[in-house]
């Protein structure tokens, strides 16, 4: 039987973060992961850093900002890091897509980002690929590229030199409870192979942070999004620009994130997988050696499985109308990932109500890579008692309805 100060539930951007911040003051950490280091989302990311159109979360960006740079400056993998941002740009195609071009506007505006409107044709003068169709854009500054599986392995290292224990191929069976005291606390977890004695566990387990939850009788608010990403040959296909559309396009009939589906509409469809019908919004993003990675769906899934012949059609009709050039470039392989989101988009982050040590660090969405190892630094500090840097509070697990479950 082993023992631990803190117990880290999950391999991903955010637990191996939390574990190197909590190893650097020396701390006894152990880091439990089921699969491999950034098997999930982590792993599985266009790999973009890009500001947030939320003021809460605008902290997290520039702080991640500088961990990257300084993980990709000072290790062995530079982890494919624009040192300089990158021209980037949302365009509007359609009315919808105008006014959702405005809705970002404004968004981005209120989290203090410099965004600058501009024409068709000064979006086509940056991005000459573009097609005719686009009618307006908006620029976004401070957009850089990296590997998000990189720097989550690279942090993984960082927390295993100063003496975190990463346990990977782990699966955590349960977290223990001692429950003769007036509130629940943490005693501990059983996995597959041992059982850690802790007093404190972060749930950092991405979309299966809800499972996890559910052994110590809470049900968090995190379901899985399953985002697909196509990429090209290593061609020149011309293009300099990250190019983002404005606005999702929501397909009719999907049961939502957090509008799972119920038993009798899985018996009614025929070859159910267990997953929505995709959102769709063109992802255009240049990798620097002239090919191209492709994006973005979101589908509701309580799959691990995935079933994307239809997000991947939706993926190259998109980008080829938005790029025509596209159509005729071809596509080395495929992937997915299951995003971990909340009901408001925004992560849990913080202890959780009614079981003492049971911390959660999950629900970051699509902006893990974005914000994560910030946000994962933040939770350290206020698991060591100490001042995180940005206020927990808009975060806080407990802001939500977490059913008790009997």
């Amino acid at each position: 039987m082993a023992t631990a100060d803190f117990v880290i539930v999950g391999g991903g951007i955010v637990g191996v973060s939390i574990a190197a911040a909590l190893a650097r003051e020396g701390l006894d950490v152990v880091l439990v992961e089921q699969g491999r280091i950034g098997a999930a989302a982590s792993g599985r990311s266009q790999g973009l850093l890009v500001p947030p159109d939320d003021p809460a979360l605008a902290p997290f960006f520039s702080r991640t900002t500088e961990i990257v740079a300084r993980l990709a400056s000072s290790g062995p993998d530079d982890c494919d890091f624009d040192t300089a941002p990158i021209e980037a740009m949302l365009v509007a195609l359609d009315h919808s897509s105008l006014e959702a071009l405005e809705e970002a506007a404004a968004s981005f505006q209120m989290a203090h980002v410099a965004v600058q409107r501009i024409g068709a044709d000064d979006a086509v003068a940056i991005e000459p690929q573009l097609s005719h169709e686009v009618r307006a854009g908006l620029t976004v500054p401070e957009v850089r590229r990296v590997s998000a599986d990189a720097v989550t392995a690279g942090l993984a290292r960082v927390a295993t030199e100063r003496g975190a224990d990463i346990r990977t191929g782990e699966a955590v069976r349960r977290v223990l409870l001692d429950r003769a005291a007036s509130v629940p606390r943490v005693s501990g977890i059983a996995t597959d192979l041992d059982v850690i004695e802790t007093a404190c566990v972060v749930d950092a387990a991405g979309p299966w942070a809800r499972l996890v939850s559910r052994t110590v009788g809470r049900d968090l608010r995190v379901a899985g999004v399953r985002g697909w990403i196509l990429v090209t040959e290593p061609l020149d296909t011309g293009m300099r620009s990250v190019v983002i559309e404005a606005g999702f396009t929501h397909a009719a009939g999907g049961f939502g994130p957090h509008r799972l589906p119920t038993v009798g509409s899985l018996a009614q469809s025929e070859g159910a997988t267990g997953e929505g019908p995709p959102s769709i919004a063109a992802l255009i993003v240049p990798d620097g050696v002239g090919g191209v990675v492709l994006g973005a769906t979101e589908a509701s899934s309580i799959s691990d499985s995935p079933s994307g012949a239809e997000a991947v059609g939706l993926i190259a009709r998109r980008a080829a109308r938005v790029v025509p050039t596209l159509a005729g470039t071809s596509v080395a392989w495929s992937w997915s990932g299951l995003r971990p989101v909340t009901p408001d988009e925004r992560p849990l982050l913080g202890p959780l109500p009614g079981i003492d040590g049971f911390w959660v660090a999950a629900g970051h969405g699509s902006r893990g890579i974005s914000t994560g190892p910030a946000s994962g630094e933040a939770v350290a500090a206020a698991l060591c008692g100490a001042d995180p840097g940005v206020d927990l509070t808009p975060f806080a697990p407990g802001r939500f309805d977490v059913p008790v479950l009997v």
